[in-house]
């Protein structure tokens, strides 16, 4: 999972935003707007979530046809914002522990 730990080292050097400010930037909102949102729009939907160790909720949404993703990440008051989207998603099965460490 280098990944996920690069990601959450990049959100870690990321200013911390206030509810105010995150809400004037396009892509934040209530959480379950995002999720609606991505789920209507996009088809994608909840494959794997972590809690950073700010508290931050993080998740990945998949289209597993289209192998479009979002990542978003949701503070404890329950405002996400959006972190990135790509395609081109790649599954891996049977990996092991220590294959990715």
């Amino acid at each position: 999972m280098k990944w996920l730990a690069a990601l959450l080292a990049v959100m870690a050097v990321t200013p911390a935003l206030t509810p105010a400010l995150a809400q004037n930037i396009q892509g934040c909102g209530p959480r379950q707007a995002i999720v609606d949102h991505l789920k209507t729009n996009h088809d994608e939907t909840i494959a794997a979530q972590g809690l950073s160790s700010r508290g931050w909720l993080l998740e990945v949404f998949l289209n597993r046809e289209a192998r479009s993703w979002t990542i978003i990440s949701t503070r404890p008051n329950s405002l996400s914002c959006l972190h990135d989207e790509g395609a081109s998603w790649t599954f891996f099965r049977n990996v092991q522990e220590t294959e990715v460490n």
